[in-house]
């Protein structure tokens, strides 16, 4: 099947693609051919499985991992400016997701996204692409095909870039994942029913069921702590979850009805997940929005230019990257009983360190108390300029809240019912932010507003989510 030019021009920027090369029998050449070979074999299989027909052909490359290291480098290196990158660092670093260090971001970002893919799909281009691994035996590459031809399909029925509504932030970043959990999830399950289905051909093997077990098994891995994830373990945590948990809720959401069109109809803006705990609740679930917009108008009116500007979601995902393995497996098993979050982080010229305000919402106390007590112990070790914080103040009795204090930074941690409320860095605004906090709290419930809300001040560059989310959503692994 050859390949149109355009399909040539998608790769430039620092990848190699093996279209054409002057010896017929090169390494290169057999590589692509066998990649070839292997998507037309397994292409009926999967239009199979999935029950549907591929609208149109698929066709295929073969790139080097250094190509496509390179690639993903200068993809960040010209989404971030230098002091969009720093802050960025500072936010991870007080919101305790990285340690600081001297490594810049960018690198520790393009080694971590350019380490793991296997293969990966252009979504509007019908095309996927092959990273070649010598650990990778036939079967392992053909489980790999059939997964990114699954991203063919989806990107030929469905409508791969929704809009998602209601947004519950600038970047609304958990539900994103959520997203990309059902379409990962999608994928993952096809693979391992094709798995099934051919490794023990003949042997009377049930596909769909033995696939639904070793899914749900992948789930509670990383849900339970068992799942080995690298450095940095909050960015691995995030990226593994819509692979572990949107496997694990497709499987059910099939073996449920025996039928995909439960699966199917989720591609709908109407029906679309909208957080990783419904995901993981495999139902949705009640979302608290959170009106930042009185207390970013503060943040934004305090003196000073700003240099970098962050409003987005948690969500599940990144609470669970958090506190891996450090989590009570009946808490993490039910998502931490989250029920939404939000957060805005404002870095001035000038300063070392960021403001930050982080309002959380469970489902009970007792959930909020739990998250409250681990994140206490994550404030207390973190090191910043090499200090580390102590508490200046002890809970008071009409609630719970907590001050600390370090030479380089001052925290005020407050547990509110359900709620846990993180301010950092927010000087005479501190008490003015937590009145607003309060009164929001006590006016009529936000469990069903589904409000639309953004940070109301524009950056010239893309910042931490159109990133990362275009590297998770557009290079489709």
């Amino acid at each position: 099947m050859s390949i149109p030019l355009r399909h040539y021009t998608i790769m430039l920027c620092g990848v190699m693609l093996y279209y054409s090369c002057s010896d017929p029998v090169s390494p290169e050449q057999a590589a692509l051919d066998d990649i070839r070979s292997r998507v037309a074999r397994i292409m009926p299989y999967v239009a199979d499985i999935r029950e549907m027909d591929f609208i149109r052909p698929v066709y295929s490359g073969v790139i080097v991992r250094e190509a496509y290291i390179s690639s993903v480098k200068q993809s960040i290196a010209a989404s971030l400016s230098d002091a969009e990158e720093k802050a960025l660092a500072v936010e991870y670093a007080q919101m305790c997701f990285l340690p600081e260090s001297d490594t810049p971001l960018t690198s520790v970002l393009s080694d971590f996204y350019g380490s793991f893919p296997a293969a990966f799909y252009r979504m509007g281009t019908d095309s996927l692409y092959i990273i070649p691994n010598a650990e990778h035996d036939d079967f392992q590459l053909d489980m790999i095909v059939a997964h990114e031809l699954t991203h063919a399909l989806q990107d030929q029925h469905f409508t791969m870039r929704p809009v998602i509504f209601p947004t519950y932030s600038t970047y609304n970043n958990d539900a994103n994942l959520a997203w990309r959990a059902l379409v990962e999830g999608d994928a993952v399950f096809t693979e391992m029913v094709y798995g099934y289905a051919t490794f023990y051909r003949g042997m009377n093997i049930p596909s769909f069921d033995s696939a639904r077990v070793a899914v749900n098994e992948y789930r509670m891995d990383i849900l339970h702590g068992t799942y080995s994830a690298d450095p940095p373990v909050f960015l691995d945590i995030e990226t593994a979850i819509p692979y572990f948990l949107g496997a694990s809720l497709v499987a059910e959401k099939y073996h449920l009805s025996k039928s995909w069109e439960p699966i199917n109809a989720l591609y709908s803006i109407s029906t679309i997940p909208r957080s990783v705990a419904e995901i993981n609740s495999l139902d949705a679930i009640p979302v608290t929005y959170f009106d930042f917009h009185s207390i970013q108008n503060l943040l934004i009116a305090e003196p000073g230019n700003i240099e970098f500007a962050d409003d987005d979601n948690a969500g599940f995902a990144l609470l669970l990257g958090l506190l891996y393995r450090d989590g009570n497996l009946a808490y993490t098993e039910h998502s931490f009983s989250w029920r939404g979050d939000r957060y805005t982080f404002v870095k001035r010229t000038g300063q070392r360190y960021g403001t930050l305000v982080w309002a959380m919402a469970f489902s009970t106390a007792d959930a909020a108390h739990y998250l409250f007590e681990k994140i206490v112990s994550k404030i207390t070790a973190r090191q910043l300029s090499g200090e580390t914080a102590t508490i200046d103040s002890l809970p008071d009795s009409a609630d719970v809240t907590y001050s600390f204090a370090s030479a380089v930074m001052t925290t005020t941690l407050k547990r509110v019912g359900n709620e846990i409320w993180w301010l950092e860095n927010t000087g005479n605004l501190t008490q003015p932010i937590l009145d607003l906090l309060q009164q929001r709290y006590s006016g009529p419930s936000l469990a069903k507003v589904r409000g639309i809300g953004s940070f109301p001040y524009s950056l010239s560059h893309e910042t931490k989510n159109a990133l990362l989310m275009r590297l998770l959503n557009y290079l489709m692994r």
